[in-house]
């Protein structure tokens, strides 16, 4: 909690040295996010046939557009996983 307040205590990047920008109307009340989403990915090679697969879902989640968003949970409970999907990253 201590890091996480000490980033929101830091003062704002000025504007010309955003990369970030939005573009298009904007809704300050609009969220992103998906329904029912279920992200997969293959696991290590087995002994069994079949081969084993690493599947979180399925999820809905809504991210609220121009606020901080905080991932929590305990160990093993798909926070990596979940911040992976969303970025395309591979596990």
């Amino acid at each position: 909690m201590q890091r996480i307040e000490t980033f929101l205590n830091e003062t704002d990047v000025p504007e010309w040295a955003s990369t970030l920008s939005a573009s298009g109307p904007q809704n300050k009340d609009s969220e992103i996010g998906f329904n029912a989403a279920t992200f997969e990915w293959p696991s290590l090679p087995k002994a069994s046939s079949s081969p084993a697969r690493f599947e979180l879902g399925p999820l809905d989640i809504k991210f609220p557009r121009g606020k901080v968003t905080i991932v929590t949970g305990a160990t093993g409970s798909g926070k990596s996983a979940l911040l992976g999907a969303l970025l395309g990253g591979k596990q």
